[in-house]
């Protein structure tokens, strides 16, 4: 089983990577999965330090210039089509026709996308207009066209029309909000399986038949998450080329100007306001003043669906298309000035265009090697020969397209975050987050994500987060360029992988491969801690709290929009959480009690969030972040891996593992060392002093002098231990880890009400007062209050070995236990019927279902009482 003592987690370094993860538009970098960050060629030379790493040419910022973010205007003659003196009739034929042919989509419920009805909706006149506004050339400008109208006949070589997107993949939605998705890229076919001819499976397409197959494809990776793995990696690898195809048409075939794309975003931007707005029966005037009137009310009712007839046009439906309207509104029109919304605009969508346009030609372009990239990020184990391919593709993937130099990262993020934060602004009034909060009885943050990485990008004396994560990546990098470090890595890893779910618990596999797995990390962690500087490692842990913070404000705010959402009847809960409990609950059945209890379920988890949040004391860790005793854990790192393993001594007795499981304990208790809560004060075993015994587990009680079971702590005289015990749940999510807790509940929980011959109800484990005590009586043949670590977007089902034995599989589910009261024989049966997400087990925690944040779960029982 995977605990929060595994190596990997004491610092959590070896995961960091500088990305842009933040910036919407953008696409974040791939995280290597143990040994390489990311950068050049691999190279031998274990002396590689940052030195040799040259940082990328800044992005150019466009609003610096009147002349990159105004440009004199092209003419275009919207009575003679003429663009720039030259007939565009052409043009504008294949764009009013392509106008023409998504109303008609939008009419028929093929497409339901706001920005589509917006374009549905628009002039071609205008649009063109718009374009002359940007100053595209005209060659520009039909380049554009072609893109935005497409071959509206036929598909690449003839075979087939474009509109017909159903060939690949089909959703319909039934009466309980249910999306079914039938053909090729939802069966065993891939999106490169379905090319025509070697060309692209989308040659041809217009832009918005792109993007609805981006949606349908990313909508159907989200539904079958919870499917077997392979169903599962296939259907993210279709969204993810279909991205790449997008991406290759905007930067190769429509390749415009980076100030052009840039003013032309804004320009856009600015017609569709007044489109929505004069659907919305406002008079056109850039929503000034109606930012929640009748515009607003047009972009937040619910739009009918298919089977309820009606005008589709009728309304957008769509709160993140307000939002967003309504921050970019705020952005350009209501800045200081009209210079200075236009070239904050312009600043912000240039950065945005050459910042994915250097990820795709640097990342994505040489398809063969993304499709390694893609394929490598799914193994688990590598050839030699896989893994330092797989290092140097990331370590290129570094210095070519992300390393970018502290001072542009800062210009980036204020750019990006100031406009970000607008949107997180309207948010907050377009979802009605404050009247949602209290219907559900749920408290809702004034944090927000914006805010909390702007914090994570300040500069504070010495702190500093930007610089602080690009000296990690820097030194990963180096680490990355020493093959024989790398092959040892893996070497290691892929031993544990193929051995960590052996049955047989023999020193030569399990116990074994997971030492040599764990030192292996251990080395990395000496190798930063040895390299980088106390303000660097400060400013790494720094950005990381707050990162954090702002990464699970983020997921609080969503909770509430898919609370919204249902409310609404915008969309099924049912998109968001797991609400099959059939074999617990009948009463979940239709459609009203699905959504009750997926609502509920939301909540549930919604407060799981913000009570680790809380406990987690951003502001209190990010003020320590500068004050860590970085040295001391250098040492005591220095010890772990420097220990002679092979000459301490073993017990014969206690093992299954035998000599490497007490290897592997040894190993973990010197990084991060326990302590027994038996041990001092509160001890009801005198002979127990606070000293090596309680480290060891020599002959330690089972319960406390309370009678609760005795738990292993963290020492908190030891450097590494305080850090992790501080800094816990910041280091599991920097991981991209979650954290499981099999929980006790409380003892007012089990309800008995006036004793009668047979009675049942639900009961929690761990309940220490007269009844029973479930640990005590063998119930468990777990350690019910353990940690078990599993990858975020990961199964508990698939992560922890040997599932069988936590989930209700054997004879030790049903004890029984009697007690005499008043000369009245009574026996109770306590039956195991699974572990929930709350405390009063009315959600069910599901072990094939994906989380995003750790969480905990209660063990159910139900408990007859007997007469005997």
């Amino acid at each position: 089983m995977k605990k929060i003592r595994t190596i990997f987690i004491c610092l959590v370094l070896i995961s960091f990577i500088v990305g842009l993860a933040a910036c919407g538009g953008t696409s974040t970098p791939s995280k290597p999965s143990g040994g390489g960050s990311s950068g050049g060629s691999t190279q031998k030379d274990t002396k590689l330090t940052p030195k040799s790493i040259k940082a990328l040419a800044d992005l150019t910022d466009y609003g610096a210039s009147a002349t990159t973010y105004r440009k004199t205007a092209v003419t275009y003659d919207k009575t003679g089509k003429q663009y720039a003196g030259k007939s565009a009739q052409s043009q504008y034929d294949e764009l009013a026709k392509r106008i023409t042919e998504k109303h008609e989509d939008v009419e028929s419920w093929e497409s339901t996308s706001a920005y589509v009805k917006i374009f549905a909706m628009s002039d071609a006149d205008e649009i063109m207009a718009a374009m002359a506004k940007a100053a595209l050339t005209y060659d520009e400008m039909d380049r554009a066209v072609a893109y935005l109208s497409g071959d509206s006949e036929v598909y690449g070589d003839g075979s087939e029309n474009v509109d017909v997107v159903g060939k690949y993949i089909t959703v319909e939605t039934d009466l309980e909000g249910k999306k079914t998705y039938t053909g090729d890229l939802t069966t065993s076919k891939t999106w490169r399986d379905c090319r025509v001819s070697g060309k692209d499976l989308n040659e041809g397409w217009s832009l918005f038949d792109d993007w609805e197959l981006y949606d349908r494809l990313k909508d159907y990776a989200e539904s079958v998450k919870n499917a077997e793995k392979s169903v599962k990696e296939r259907a993210e690898d279709n969204a993810s080329w279909q991205y790449r195809s997008i991406l290759k048409k905007v930067y190769e075939d429509v390749n415009l100007s980076s100030d052009g794309a840039a003013r032309t975003a804004v320009y856009f931007l600015e017609y569709a306001i007044k489109v929505v707005e004069e659907k919305s029966g406002s008079i056109s005037q850039a929503i000034v003043g109606q930012e929640f009137g009748d515009f607003a009310v047009y972009c937040r009712t619910r739009a009918p669906k298919k089977n309820e007839g009606g005008d589709p046009f009728s309304s957008l439906g769509d709160y993140d298309c307000l939002s967003y309207l309504l921050s970019f509104d705020n952005h350009y029109n209501k800045a200081s000035s009209a210079d200075a919304g236009l070239k904050q605009c312009v600043t912000l969508y240039g950065y945005y265009y050459d910042y994915n346009k250097t990820y795709y030609f640097k990342v994505l372009k040489d398809e063969a090697t993304y499709a390694k990239q893609l394929k490598y990020e799914k193994q688990d184990t590598f050839t030699n020969e896989e893994w330092l391919d797989y290092v140097d593709i990331q370590r290129k993937n570094y210095i070519n397209s992300y390393r970018y130099s502290e001072a542009m990262y800062r210009k980036f993020y204020n750019a990006h975050f100031d406009f970000q934060g607008k949107i997180e602004s309207y948010d907050k009034t377009v979802y009605e987050m404050s009247d949602v909060s209290n219907d559900y009885h749920i408290q809702l943050q004034s944090e927000t994500y914006t805010g909390e990485m702007k914090k994570a990008i300040t500069k504070s004396g010495s702190i500093n987060g930007i610089l602080g994560q690009l000296a990690l990546s820097d030194w990963m990098y180096c680490y990355g360029g020493d093959q024989a470090a790398m092959k040892s890595y893996n070497g290691a890893n892929t031993d544990y992988q193929n051995n960590k779910d052996s049955k047989v618990n023999v020193d030569t596999t399990k116990w074994k491969s997971k030492f040599h797995y764990n030192y292996e990390q251990l080395k990395i962690v000496y190798y930063l801690l040895s390299n980088m500087t106390n303000d660097e490692l400060s400013s790494a842990i720094y950005y990381e709290t707050y990162a954090y913070s702002g990464s699970m404000n983020k997921t609080m705010s969503s909770y509430i929009k898919n609370l919204k959402y249902s409310d609404e009847d915008i969309e099924s809960i049912a998109e968001h959480v797991v609400v099959d409990v059939s074999d617990y609950d009948e009463t979940v059945t239709n459609l009203t009690n699905k959504t009750e209890y997926g609502t509920g379920k939301t909540c549930v988890l919604y407060k799981q969030a913000q009570n680790e949040w809380i406990e987690s004391k951003i502001q209190s860790r990010a003020d320590n972040a500068k004050s860590q005793s970085w040295a001391t854990m250098r040492e005591e790192i220095k010890t772990a891996k420097d220990y002679d393993y092979d000459k301490m001594e073993i017990s014969t007795v206690g093992s299954v593992g035998g000599e490497w499981e007490q290897k592997c304990t040894r190993l973990e208790d010197l990084v991060i060392t326990r302590v027994y809560s038996c041990c001092g004060e509160s001890t009801i075993d005198s002979k127990h002093t606070f000293g090596d015994e309680c480290k060891s587990g020599a002959s330690h009680n089972q319960y406390n002098a309370d009678g609760t079971v005795v738990t292993k702590d963290y020492d908190t005289s030891h450097k590494i231990s305080l850090f992790v015990s501080e800094y816990e749940s910041i280091l599991y999510r920097t991981a991209s880890n979650m954290k499981i807790t099999l929980n006790y509940a409380k003892k007012d929980n089990l309800g008995f009400k006036s004793p009668q011959v047979t009675q049942t109800t639900t009961y929690k484990s761990g309940y220490n007062g007269n009844w029973i005590d479930i640990e005590r009586d063998g119930i468990f043949k777990r350690e019910i209050s353990s940690d078990y670590t599993i990858g975020i977007g990961k199964k508990f089902h698939d992560e922890i070995e040997e599932t069988d034995e936590y989930f209700g599989e054997g004879t030790y589910n049903i004890n029984t236990y009697q007690t005499t009261e008043e000369n009245v024989t009574w026996e109770y049966t306590y039956e195991f019927v699974g572990f929930f997400l709350d405390e009063d087990c009315k959600y069910v925690f599901v072990d094939t279902e994906e989380f995003d944040t750790s969480i905990k779960v209660y063990a159910g029982y139900n408990v007859t009482k007997t007469k005997k």
